[in-house]
């Protein structure tokens, strides 16, 4: 029995798209720091039957063919399903682009979800999804029936906002940025100056100074006049925020151009982001530059126009993972209450920790006495030598050796304990 929620994670993670291969990264990393037991499972149409280099080998799970028995299983191995990315449509031709598998229906999945029966006990959510396309009137009944199921429903914006409340103008829904926008906890300084240092290494990225970022879904000759004329001087570096892989080789056009290599990894682009002095791109990426404070520009009518920031986008994105977290919560725990044999193994479980906890405890109070007590020692050794005048017989000398090797094995000691009882406790005495 699982000691905490299992959350699935569903989207198209299994293409090479850096924006949506960022955000189960950092949905992960958020819930697990909001519920520390959780398990989290990431899922696509395809995941590891469709390896992509720019996950750097963090291939996803399959979701298979959405069959009854598959759905069931689903169910049963999780607590909460949150759907992300443009998944929101039934336009399976659009995934046939990526998947070429006419048996492949991935909105079944990510519009249908499991289904009435299986939602009751497992829901599912739409977490700041996109909605890229006008609804048919002949998937009126279907969009309607998979939100009147939707445990919660947010969006990434005010389009797919409109498209939604055009089926169902009742339903609760809120405009919510991508926690693309929480990417700069995601990754430690260490790994991205190291990326960094291989794609100079490269000639992908400039020796000095902040280059500025450029799209290469924007990028044009208008838009390279452009940038030099709003950042005259600066290095500009293209970036493909849809890479597929190929040689990691590249070679700069001339001394202020760069072009990054095909065979990049989401901690490259990340680092690249991270160390631009500005960004022009789609506003898709608006998140991801307020999450490096970095100012966001379009190309409109030949000139860059700045795009601010969204408002309150940190605390908005905050209140949706609570909510996600208290979902997952309350869907395992009416899982567990409805299970007397879990309830009853989670009762031992609980008991076993606490005896833990204070043996632990124990120990570290008794490891604590006794450092204090060997360092007391020294400092009576130490006050003696001093009234000798410096001189230490051999005698004392070896017993000091002695002392400071027990209070250093007494230390090493204490720390572990009180790693050991801050784990046990969740970090909450780790200060202690």
């Amino acid at each position: 029995m699982a000691l905490g929620p299992r959350i699935a994670l569903w989207g198209p993670y299994d293409i090479a798209d850096y924006h949506d291969l960022l955000v189960p990264r950092i949905l992960e990393r958020e819930l697990l720091a909001r519920l520390p037991l959780t398990r989290v499972d990431r899922y696509a149409p395809l995941g590891s039957e469709r390896p992509i280099a720019l996950d750097g080998g963090r291939a996803t799970l399959p979701l298979g063919l959405p069959t009854p028995h598959r759905k069931r299983q689903l169910a049963d191995r999780h607590d909460l399903i949150v759907v992300t990315g443009d998944v929101v449509h039934t336009d399976d031709l659009r995934h046939q682009q990526f998947y070429d598998r006419p048996d492949l229906p991935p909105s079944e999945f990510f519009v249908d979800g499991l289904g009435d029966a299986l939602e009751r006990r497992c829901p599912v959510v739409w977490s700041s999804v996109g909605v890229p396309l006008d609804f048919a009137a002949t998937d009126a009944e279907r969009i309607g029936a998979a939100l009147a199921r939707r445990t919660h429903v947010s969006v990434r914006d005010q389009a797919s906002r409109e498209r939604l409340l055009a089926i169902a103008a009742s339903v609760d829904t809120a405009v919510v940025p991508e926690v693309t926008a929480l990417a700069a906890h995601a990754f430690s300084p260490d790994v991205l100056n190291r990326r960094l240092d291989y794609l100079r290494a490269l000639g992908s990225f400039p020796e000095d100074g902040r280059p500025v970022v450029v799209s290469v879904d924007v990028a044009s000759e208008e838009t390279e006049a452009a940038v030099k004329r709003r950042f005259p001087g600066a290095p500009l570096v293209f970036v493909d925020f849809h890479p597929e892989g190929g040689p990691a080789t590249a070679a700069p056009r001339d001394r202020e151009v760069f072009t990054l290599p095909n065979a990049v990894t989401v901690e490259d682009l990340t680092a690249v982001l991270a160390n631009a002095q500005a960004i022009v791109s789609m506003t898709r990426a608006q998140a991801l530059a307020g999450a490096f404070d970095v100012p966001l520009f379009l190309l409109t009518g030949g000139r860059l126009e700045s795009l601010a920031k969204p408002a309150e986008m940190g605390a908005r994105i905050d209140r949706e993972l609570d909510v996600l977290a208290a979902l997952a919560e309350q869907s395992w725990s009416r899982r567990v209450a409805g299970d007397p044999a879990a309830s009853e193994l989670l009762a031992q479980v609980i008991t076993t920790w606490e005896e833990r906890y204070q043996a632990l405890r124990a120990a570290y109070e008794s490891r604590g006495e006794r450092l204090l007590v060997e360092r007391l020692r020294f400092a009576e050794i130490v006050e003696r030598l001093e009234e000798t005048g410096g001189e230490l017989p051999a005698e004392l000398a070896e017993r000091m050796a002695e002392l400071e090797n027990a209070v250093f094995t007494a230390q090493a000691a204490e720390a572990e304990a009180r790693y050991k009882l801050a784990r046990l406790m969740g970090g909450a005495e780790s200060d202690a």
